[in-house]
């Protein structure tokens, strides 16, 4: 049987929660919405762990920004988006578990300014980013 005990600072976060362990493996996915549900069962059971109350907050802030770049996105407001994927990009800055959200934040908001005739910014984007993998020129 495992023992899912010490979590964030060696406290018992969740008491060997499951739901927990799944997600921030979803989080960390940067599967926010369903992240998202198993959080709130976990607050749902722990309503006082504010490490798990502060986590579920940002993982709604962080899905909730997704989907509203995303939406400008698919209704060609290619500024708003770019606007909306950068100011993503401040929440859960410097956490391991938020950077696959940061990547597609990154990508949303490279997608942004190439649908806007802004390639140069593309490419510094990219160049200034040293969490992406860069990929010699041809």
């Amino acid at each position: 049987m495992c023992n899912m005990q010490g979590g964030i600072g060696g406290e018992d976060v969740g008491g060997g929660d499951m739901d927990l362990t799944r997600a921030r493996a979803l989080r960390g996915l940067g599967r926010m919405d369903e992240a998202l549900v198993k959080y709130r069962a976990v607050v749902m059971r722990d309503p006082d762990n504010s490490t798990v109350k502060d986590e579920f907050k940002l993982v709604r802030e962080m899905g909730d920004k997704l989907r509203e770049a995303q939406s400008m996105m698919q209704g060609r407001g290619w500024a708003a988006a770019e606007e909306s994927f950068t100011e993503g990009l401040a929440l859960g800055k410097g956490d391991a578990l938020s950077d696959a959200y940061h990547s597609l934040m990154l990508c949303g908001r490279g997608e942004a300014r190439e649908k806007r005739g802004r390639v140069d910014e593309v490419r510094f984007s990219m160049i200034a980013t040293p969490s992406i993998p860069q990929h010699p020129e041809p």
